[in-house]
Formats: structure tokens, C-alpha cells, sequence
């Protein structure tokens, strides 16, 4: 999950917080609603993921029933969420429910229901058919599991320095406090927090380290407190257990924000795959041929195209040495699109004015779904926040 802005903190009208010290595993408001976004870009993330692996099985006509599962209610709940429509697929399961034990799987694709094919059917007429009074659900589902499946090679480097360290909340109904929580800061220029070094692929919130300067707050009574701020913005205060600690603490965060305040990671990263050959890019979001509309010319142009992390690369060909050029749709958002009366055309719609309308024609209708799905999911793994 890529974080490009967050929330700010608020200080005193001395500029400084009241440092008071305490524990707290309590959530805060701001993190409970960082969690609440965290969870439905997730669901999301698992639907439009497993919608290009549906899309693609279609195109090769081997998307078929992977499995046929019964779940009984227990206690008025079956045990799982889904998310989406056209196709449904399951995003969560609960520990402990019938679901669990049924063999469902995140990822799966609902195929059918008690006998009746769900695969183009709202979400909502599916929670209904799931609610109205039947005890026993008889699903066909679709296997796509594996396509969520972290690829070992393609795992996010350790970070740069981890621990326990205590984070001033903002103001709330019960007024500002201290909350420990495991921080981990990282080479993609982030802080990242917490609730425990247990729980540290859920985080409850992040602050981008470009630009930040990070200093100490020489208070009395907080003799281990720093700040992270940037100019023009409340700062984010926090605290360390001990000197030694607060001292490592400083010079990492002070290390990755020079690195990231010089060079943007994301881009440095998108501009070395450009000098690539299209084939020699792992683990992308979504590739194939397309035809983008030239506003200058006016008329269609076929190229390869390659998405991957919100950047979509463009090739003469499949077997070309060096992109031609790369798009990043960073805050775009696509959909269908009816440009000179084409019905597979779609567009990537610009977050403002001054960034570049995209329009393009897939070939069949089957590549236009599938292509709107990838884009989708490769632009939502972008939270910004705040």
C-alpha cells in the first residue's frame, strides 16, 4: 500500500505539545479512520485483482468452477464479506465462522448461489439472495487465490529502523495523548505505525518523510522527545524510551527524509523500468496491445502497453528495447467511454485540469473489462490521505 499524503497534527497555541506522558493501545479517531480506508481499499484491491484473473481465464477459455462449497449458518452470521459486482468476489472470511471451516478462500469468485448464477449480478441482489431466509448457502466459486499470493522475489525490502515509540494523538473529545505504537520507517520514504511489532502489516497510519525536517523538543519533562515537521504544517511530535534510542531514531528519519526529499523513489523506479525491454519488467499489474487516441492527429495509434504500480508504459511493440513514454495515473480515474461512437473505447480522467485526458480502444470487450479492472486496482494501491 503506496501513501502519498497524510493528515496533520495539531500543537498548542505555544506551538508546543503538553508532554505529558502515558500508555495507550487505545486506537485514536485519526488512526481508526486511517484503518477504516486501509480495509475498504483492500476489499477493493482483492476484487479488481481477482477480476483481471477472471477477464484473463475468459480470454483463454479456461474459466470454469474451481470448487462447490456449502456453508451453513451459525448464530445468524455465515463468516465472510464480499465486495463488488459483475463478478462478486469473497474479500474477507472471519476466524471461527462456518466460512472458515467451509473451505472458502479470499479471492474466491462466486460464480453461483443455491442453484442461480450470480457472475453478472449486483451486489446488492446478491446480499439479499445470501439474507433472505435461507440457512445453507450452495456456492460454485472460482479459484484465485494464487494471484494474491505475495511473489517471494517481489517482497518489500526490511526497513530502515523499527521500534516502540510513543506518537502525541491529535486533539480529540478526550483532549491529546500519548500512544505507544510500533513504527517502522522505510526506503519508499515513509513512517509507518502500529498497534504492536505483531501487527505490522495492518498499519494505523503513515507520514511522508519528503521535505520533513526532524528536530528535538527541548521541554522539560520529555527529555527523549522529537518532532518531524515541514514548513507551513503542523509537526507530528513523538517520543523514545531512552536517549540512545531517540538519538538512532533521528538519524534514520533524518537519512530517509534526505533521500527522499533529493529523488521521489516511485518515479526514480518508473524511469529505470522506461530503458527496459517490456519483457524484462516483473510482476505487472496488466499488458497487452491497445489503440490510444492522439488528440493532435486525431485518429487511433496502436502500441503495446504495460501497467504497473499506476505507471502505464507504451511500446512501439512487445519486442521493443526502450518505452516510448509512460503515463502516471497517480489520482486518474477510468471508465468506459463512447469516442467516435467505439464500444470498447475507455478514458483515464486527469485529477486536474492541467494533467492529460487518456483515451483508448481495446479490441474486444472481454480486453476493455479486463484493462479497466487492471487500471483500477493499480491506481487504487495509491492511498492519499488528508
Amino acid at each position: 500500500m503506496r501513501v502519498l499524503s497524510l493528515s496533520l497534527e495539531e500543537s498548542d497555541s505555544t506551538g508546543h505539545p503538553t508532554l505529558q506522558r502515558t500508555d495507550s493501545t487505545e486506537s485514536t479517531s485519526s488512526e481508526h479512520e486511517f484503518l477504516k480506508q486501509y480495509e475498504i481499499v483492500t476489499h477493493r484491491m482483492i476484487q479488481r485483482k481477482c477480476s483481471v484473473e477472471m477477464y484473463k481465464r475468459i480470454a483463454n477459455r479456461t474459466f470454469e468452477v474451481d470448487k462447490r462449497i456449502t456453508v451453513q449458518r451459525n448464530n445468524g452470521e455465515f463468516g465472510f464479506k464480499i465486495h463488488g459486482n459483475r463478478p462478486i468476489v469473497v474479500s474477507a472470511i472471519e476466524k471461527g465462522t462456518p466460512a472458515e471451516t467451509s473451505g472458502l478462500e479470499v479471492g474466491d469468485i462466486i460464480i453461483s448461489i443455491n442453484g442461480l448464477s450470480v457472475l453478472d449480478a449486483p451486489h446488492g441482489d446478491v446480499v439479499r439472495l445470501a439474507h433472505t431466509g435461507t440457512e445453507i448457502l450452495k456456492m460454485e466459486v472460482c479459484r484465485t487465490c494464487h494471484v494474491l499470493t505475495p511473489v517471494l522475489n517481489d517482497l518489500p525490502p526490511p526497513p530502515v529502523y523499527s521500534g516502540y515509540l510513543q506518537r502525541l494523538s491529535a486533539r480529540s473529545v478526550t483532549g491529546r495523548r500519548w500512544c505507544r505504537r510500533w513504527f517502522a520507517v522505510k526506503l519508499d520514504g515513509v513512517l509507518y505505525w502500529y498497534r504492536t511489532a505483531k501487527h505490522d502489516h495492518k498499519p494505523l497510519g503513515a507520514l511522508g518523510l519528503q521535505n520533513q525536517t526532524i528536530s528535538r523538543v527541548p521541554e522539560a519533562g520529555a527529555p527523549h522527545a522529537f518532532k518531524v515537521s515541514k514548513f507551513g504544517e503542523s509537526p507530528y511530535y513523538f517520543s523514545a524510551d531512552d536517549e540512545d534510542t531517540a538519538t538512532r531514531w533521528i538519524s534514520a528519519l533524518n537519512q530517509v527524509a534526505a533521500t527522499a526529499s533529493r529523488v521521489d523513489p516511485y518515479v526514480d523506479e518508473s524511469l529505470r523500468n522506461a530503458q527496459l525491454p517490456s519483457i524484462s519488467i516483473p510482476n505487472v499489474d496488466c499488458e497487452g496491445p491497445l489503440n490510444k487516441f492522439s488528440q493532435r492527429w486525431k485518429t487511433w495509434r496502436r502500441r503495446y502497453f504495460l501497467l504497473k504500480d499506476a505507471s502505464l508504459y507504451f511500446y512501439t511493440d512487445r519486442n521493443a528495447k526502450v518505452a516510448l513514454g509512460l503515463f502516471q495515473l497517480h489520482g486518474y480515474k477510468v471508465q468506459n467511454s463512447s469516442l467516435q461512437g467505439q464500444k470498447n473505447a475507455f478514458e483515464a480522467i486527469p485529477p486536474e485540469p492541467r494533467l492529460k485526458h487518456l483515451y483508448f480502444l481495446a479490441d474486444t470487450e472481454n480486453e476493455k473489462k479486463r484493462w479497466l479492472s487492471a487500471l483500477e486496482y493499480s491506481i487504487d494501491r495509491w492511498i492519499k490521505i488528508g
